[in-house]
């Protein structure tokens, strides 16, 4: 995995990162994370765990995350 997303999506704490994975063909290979980010204390973390609340906004950044893909896939 690259040491930086190509691109990031953010809809209050929820946080949709895209990344590009070449292939050994070096054909672009992408991967989606996404985290809900908090603070605890004066530290930012970030966890794959949410809650009931925070699915609707998932879903949403699912569906940009993959449609930012798409359109990626379609210019190569």
């Amino acid at each position: 995995m690259s040491d930086k997303p190509i691109k990031k999506f953010r809809l209050g704490r929820i946080v949709a990162s895209i990344w590009n994975n070449p292939n050994e063909n070096g054909r672009a290979r992408y991967s989606c994370t996404i985290v809900r980010i908090f603070k605890e204390g004066e530290t930012w973390k970030e966890t794959s765990t949410f809650f009931p609340e925070d699915l609707p906004v998932v879903g949403r950044l699912q569906e940009r995350a993959l449609n930012h893909i798409m359109i990626k896939l379609e210019e190569a």
